[in-house]
């Protein structure tokens, strides 16, 4: 079962996980000959990097095991992997907007003058 994952927009992209399934259903689930999980020769990998855009990507498994068949079971779409979610950045931005009018003493016509102020905080 490859577990899903989540991040923000611009964060280094979390540990891909996978475990077992487990229960009734996958009761020949086991490992023989004292083998550990590693003996899975299990890798995870998605498309999703460290700037992907906002959305959703898939994580994948392969096996390199020649002692055992392993397939893979996720929620993604497909029933085989697993969604890693980029959710937007966990910044805000305000900006402030602040005119006022002078006059040139050569013309006398008045102008407005604007400005703005960015201001930054953390959600």
């Amino acid at each position: 079962m490859i577990a899903d994952k989540e991040k923000f927009y611009g964060e280094a992209n979390p540990a891909l996980t996978w475990s077992l399934a487990t229960g009734d259903a996958y009761a020949d689930n086991v490992l023989v000959a004292d083998d550990t999980e590693e003996a899975l020769g299990i890798s995870l990998s998605t498309t999703a990097k460290d700037n992907s855009d906002v959305g959703t990507y898939a994580i994948t498994g392969t096996s390199n095991s020649a002692n055992y068949e392993v397939s893979f079971s996720g929620s993604g779409s497909d029933g085989k992997s697993g969604v890693i979610t980029v959710k937007q950045a966990a910044n805000s931005f305000t900006t402030e907007l602040s005119c006022s009018d002078y006059a040139y003493a050569k013309d006398r016509d008045t102008k407005t003058k604007c400005s703005s102020k960015i201001r930054h905080s953390n959600l």
